[in-house]
């Protein structure tokens, strides 16, 4: 039998309350209690994570640190460590290369994995996934644990890891899948947003069976091209291959966002930041040798109401002095937009071709940048910055700045 006839074996991995679990593992006195991983103490903010003592109480990612406090009275806040978490995540994603070479990192604390060809050499599927978890605890900690899904496809080795959660192992054979759609609704698919199940619950679709055995014609009229994924997603198919981390497509964009400690009244309040973000996507822009022309101002109050601007300049850059003055322009194009507490940064339309003006000052600035990117990857990245803008106003971002993580919009 070759390889395209035999079943695939799909394993996701996904790492129990992750972030928690990590400050948890490195902190004895968090063990055992409700934790939730937030931003700087004392400042308002949302939970990045919440431990396995607060879930019960109703704490989730993206919650208020305020409504937290009110589900659960007795949780403590404490401050992240992304530093950590991505070393972790070095650690279990090279134990997950040793069992298959075919690695997709779908998040910091999620990937994929295509055990096909392999899955026999280390005694069939239960066999691997106990040998992965074992592994983890001892070069991790036993505070830190990870769900474990293996099925056909891709979605369904998800959608059965979270069935497990936490510290489960979920194998789906062929076999076991129509009762399982049987039993499944479709929001609980990755891919079937919130928007599309109410659709889905409008038309009387209850369950991904029901959602299979639909009318195509009648899918399309509603969802339009996204018909076809939604009635397989019902027969549960899903023919996606794991894409190794180094096959990847290039990305689209580049994009920065920060949470201000404190919400300020004006936009001219919110530059420094600003700067510093249109800094840090410049440098990776030049570490990743791309240039982009189309460039993101978003703009989040303190009521969590969100805008976005967008503006294409006439030539390509990687330089944060005109990611900068372009997002200063867009915020002309806000009205009335006060209170800011998140501001962020995009740039799409990236290319590997220069196509920008070529003179004297352009190329001594260049040879800056690329000076400063030395000092600053060797140094840290805060040592040193290359700006024309006043010192007063970029060297003094907001206090809580530099603890924050930087995040994508």
């Amino acid at each position: 039998m070759d390889c395209h006839s035999r079943e695939r074996k799909i394993l996701h991995l996904d790492m129990d309350s992750y972030f928690a679990s990590v400050e948890q593992q490195q902190e004895p006195s968090l063990r055992g209690i409700p934790i939730g991983v937030s931003g700087k103490p004392g400042t308002r903010t949302v939970v990045a994570a919440a431990s396995r003592e607060a879930k019960p109480f109703g704490v989730k990612s993206g919650m208020p640190t305020w409504e937290a406090k009110e589900l659960c009275p007795q949780i403590r806040f404490v401050q992240g460590h992304m530093e950590n978490y991505q070393k972790c995540s070095r650690t279990w994603l090279q134990i997950m290369r040793e069992f298959s070479p075919i690695l997709e990192i779908f998040s910091i604390d999620e990937a994929f994995l295509d055990i096909t060809d392999t899955v026999e050499r280390f005694g069939g599927e239960l066999k691997l996934a106990q040998q992965i978890k074992k592994k983890i605890r001892n070069q991790l900690g036993k505070y830190i644990t990870a769900s474990i899904g293996i099925a056909p496809n891709k979605t369904f080795a998800k959608l059965v890891c979270q069935k497990v959660k936490p510290n489960g192992i979920f194998i789906l054979k062929r076999k076991n899948i129509p009762a399982l759609l049987k039993n499944t609704i479709p929001k609980e698919i990755c891919g079937i947003g919130s928007k599309t199940a109410a659709k889905l619950e409008k038309m009387g679709i209850s369950s991904l069976a029901e959602l299979g055995n639909y009318p195509l014609e009648n899918l399309k009229a509603v969802f339009g091209s996204s018909a076809q994924n939604l009635k397989l997603f019902g027969q549960g198919i899903d023919n996606a291959p794991v894409v190794p981390y180094w096959q990847e497509e290039k990305e689209k964009s580049i994009s920065r966002s920060f949470t201000l400690p404190k919400e300020v009244s004006t936009f001219e309040a919110a530059k420094p930041v600003l700067f510093r973000l249109a800094e840090r996507i410049a440098r990776k822009m030049r570490n990743k040798n791309v240039f982009g022309n189309t460039i993101t101002l978003q703009l989040r109050n303190l009521n969590f109401k969100t805008q976005t601007r967008q503006k294409s300049i006439s030539y390509y850059t990687q330089d944060a002095r005109e990611i900068f003055a372009t997002c200063v322009k867009l915020y002309k194009k806000f009205k009335g937009f006060e209170n800011i507490r998140l501001v962020g940064i995009r740039v799409s339309n990236l290319t590997k071709e220069k196509n920008m003006p070529q003179n004297m000052f352009k190329t001594n600035w260049q040879e800056l940048t690329k000076t400063v990117d030395k000092i600053n990857q060797h140094f840290g990245e805060k040592i040193v910055h290359a700006t024309s803008l006043p010192a007063n106003k970029i060297l003094k971002p907001p206090i809580g700045y530099n603890q924050e993580k930087v995040k994508p919009v």
